[in-house]
């Protein structure tokens, strides 16, 4: 019985240390990024109606997303499958940053069941601020990186995310 129980402990002791090394650290690292952002987000103070806790990372990649694509109609799907959450992560999302005054929902023309949603008057006057602290960031996440080092990083995480897009199709 404790051989066998040895055995397993060392079996279990090898796969942890190999194989969740990169799960490990990928963790860690999106944690750290989230940290990192959400602190620049506080250091700014940011002016949020009804903010309560202010703004999250997560809040300034979503206002990042409808910027960018602030010339189409965006929906609640596109950003759920952009951001590969449950629709019920995103709704409680998007209804705390519409209470915060960070967005604006609006029932779409072509179809009453959807609701495109947009930067609210607020967000658009924050957009530059948000910009930077996107651009810090990036320069802190790919700071020492070698352009080459850069786009095999890129290259590797793509590969990833592709092997679990593979997964759910």
């Amino acid at each position: 019985m404790e051989a066998e129980y040895g055995q397993k402990v060392a079996q279990n002791e090898l796969f942890f240390r190999k194989q969740s090394e990169v799960t490990f650290e990928m963790q860690m690292l999106a944690h750290s990024m989230k940290r990192y952002l959400d602190s620049l987000v506080e250091a700014d103070k940011m002016p949020v109606p009804d903010a309560g806790k202010g703004l999250s990372g997560t809040n300034m990649f979503i206002m990042g997303y409808l910027f960018e694509n602030r010339d189409r109609e965006v929906y609640q799907k596109e950003l759920e499958e952009r951001m590969n959450v449950r629709r019920s992560t995103i709704s409680k999302v998007l209804r705390i940053m519409e209470k915060k005054g960070l967005i604006c929902r609006q029932q779409a023309e072509h179809d009453a069941r959807v609701k495109q949603i947009t930067l609210s008057v607020q967000s658009l006057h924050n957009l530059e601020m948000f910009r930077e602290n996107m651009e810090k960031m990036q320069r802190r996440l790919t700071e020492g990186f070698t352009e080459e080092e850069l786009e095999q990083f890129l290259y590797l995480i793509r590969k990833a995310k592709k092997n679990f897009e593979q997964e759910n199709t």
